[in-house]
């Protein structure tokens, strides 16, 4: 890997951990943060909210996949694994740092961390090859070739948007299984709750 790809690594992993950095400060019905579902702080999170959240890797890897040539999608996956494990690691590397409640439950909140990388990875590599895609089928246009040339340019490249939506089927995928873990531990913690464990 050469220096500028992990340079635009690095830049794709800053921009997600800023932009959730700026939900936080200026949308705060927008952001939330998982130790609220592990400490079962009744905040309604929504579908709007997690959309938003989960399309941060996307955009990110949009952006990276128009903007390089030589290898999009991975340097846009690994700017979103990047960038989600800015996000958590301070748990990862030293668990001890949170809570007791939450320490006591740091298997489930490793694990939905691991799902969240896994889904940004997943959503960053899916649109790095839109980004790629576009470029690909956008380019004869910016040339000056006619509207007709980009269109055959446009179906040959299917099988890369095809792709793609795969690769963000996968992360929306992880999403879902996400989200039922979630509701499991708020079923769990209101459980334990009600019989006082």
């Amino acid at each position: 890997m050469t220096i500028v790809a992990l340079l635009l690594i690095s830049v794709g992993a800053m921009a997600i951990v800023a932009t959730m950095e700026l939900l936080r400060r200026y949308t705060p019905e927008a952001y939330f943060s998982f130790t609220e579902i592990i400490h079962g702080i009744h905040r309604s999170i929504s579908w709007p909210a997690i959309a938003i959240r989960f399309a941060i890797p996307v955009l990110v890897g949009l952006v990276l996949g128009i903007s390089i040539t030589e290898e999009p999608v991975l340097i846009s996956a690994a700017a979103a694994f990047t960038g989600a494990f800015l996000l958590v690691w301070p748990i990862f590397l030293r668990p001890e740092i949170t809570d007791a409640a939450l320490y006591a439950r740091r298997t489930e909140l490793f694990l939905i961390y691991l799902m969240f990388i896994a889904a940004y990875t997943m959503l960053g590599m899916g649109g790095g090859q839109l980004g790629s895609y576009l470029r690909t089928a956008l380019t004869p246009v910016f040339e000056g070739e006619q509207i007709g040339n980009a269109w055959d340019a446009l179906s040959s490249e299917a099988a890369l948007l095809l792709r793609s939506l795969v690769y963000m089927a996968t992360g929306y995928f992880l999403l879902g299984v996400w989200n039922w873990l979630r509701k499991k531990s708020q079923e769990r913690r209101e459980t334990n709750e009600r019989t006082g464990r």
